[in-house]
């Protein structure tokens, strides 16, 4: 026996006398007490409870789900009947104790010592090697064997069925709330154009969480001779929400523009910086000025040309701008470097 095995104090069960029996009472609620236990087997059944003893977690002081019961052997069958029956909605297990010899005891708290000193060596040894602690301590153990699962690719999600009728216009509704239907969609556009539209989708979500809500959008389809009434409901108020209302582009239009086939959109210019753009436009036509002339001094900026000796042999000029303009851009050429490369 290890020595935590022999410092831990431990409960000993009092021995049953001649006409005694024990009972095993397992799942009970935390919140049960030893006298409501007693009263509950005494109102079930009018048995009067020798003893009850739920044992208690020590450490975070609560039940620990399980109870000892000390009876009369005479009401051991009909304590039995317990078995299964319902308190604080939870089902009990009733069964006879079965009491073990100090043999088995002592064997059984041996066993379950060694098996928290292993955890424990897992534990630090998985410190030690910097892995999670809950991560397997070496790479024999079963679940550190089994290569990783790759992730099944998603179906693609089904894309909704609108139907079509002709002589119609199909209209496409967003900042729907949650819980519009289709029926009441359906109402009132009806009230709204004064004929009821030809047919409304609302798509649902599809998946693991939430499954069946609205998407918040919907497809109504209504005569062609009501399609500027039904546009003109953009912006009214449906159970509190401002309605979006547009005319849904044909399914081909989509298809080709997902494709690449629709004409490709005009590249926009890049964006420049309104602190920084100035001055780097600034450098770099005078940096490339300077270098395309031929002989150097004849082809140089007017900003070139207006910077002093003084100021360029000494520390470079404030750079111009808003908070502090092009901090990376080419300095300008230096007079007196100009000249001698004309010379």
């Amino acid at each position: 026996m290890t020595d935590a095995a022999a410092a831990s104090p431990r409960e000993e069960i009092a021995p049953l006398g001649p006409n005694e029996s024990r009972l095993y009472v397992n799942n009970l609620p935390w919140s049960l007490t030893n006298d409501d236990l007693s009263k509950w087997i005494k109102s079930e059944i009018g048995v009067t409870a020798i003893e009850v003893s739920i044992v208690q977690n020590k450490k975070f002081e609560r039940s620990r789900g399980y109870a000892f019961i000390k009876i009369n052997k005479n009401d051991l069958q009909k304590c039995l009947t317990l078995n299964g029956k319902h308190i604080n909605d939870r089902d009990i297990g009733v069964q006879e104790a079965q009491q073990r010899s100090e043999e088995e005891r002592t064997a059984h708290r041996e066993q379950q010592a060694a098996k928290r000193a292993e955890k424990r060596e897992q534990r630090e040894s998985a410190k030690a090697a910097g892995q999670p602690t809950g991560a397997p301590a070496s790479a024999s153990s079963p679940s550190a064997a089994q290569p990783k699962k790759e992730r099944a690719e998603r179906a693609p999600r089904p894309k909704t069925a609108i139907k079509q009728f002709d002589n119609a216009t199909t209209v496409h509704i967003t900042n729907l709330a949650f819980k519009v239907d289709q029926a009441a969609l359906t109402a009132f556009i009806q009230q709204a154009i004064g004929v009821a539209p030809l047919d409304v989708t609302i798509p649902v979500r599809r998946g693991k969480y939430r499954t069946g809500q609205s998407l918040g959008y919907g497809f109504v389809v209504v005569p062609n001779d009501k399609a500027d009434a039904a546009v003109a409901l953009n912006g009214q108020t449906f159970e509190d929400r401002p309605l979006k209302v547009n005319l849904s582009r044909p399914a081909a239009e989509n298809e080709e523009q997902a494709t690449g086939d629709a004409p490709a959109r005009a590249e926009r210019p890049p964006r420049r910086n309104a602190r920084r753009g100035r001055g780097k436009a600034a450098g770099n036509g005078e940096s490339n000025g300077a270098a395309a002339s031929p002989s150097g001094a004849a082809a140089a900026s007017p900003a070139a040309a207006a910077v002093p000796e003084s100021a360029g042999s000494a520390a470079p000029a404030k750079r111009g701008g808003a908070r502090g303009g092009a901090r990376r851009g080419p300095r300008a050429p230096r007079a007196g470097a100009e000249d001698g490369d004309a010379q």
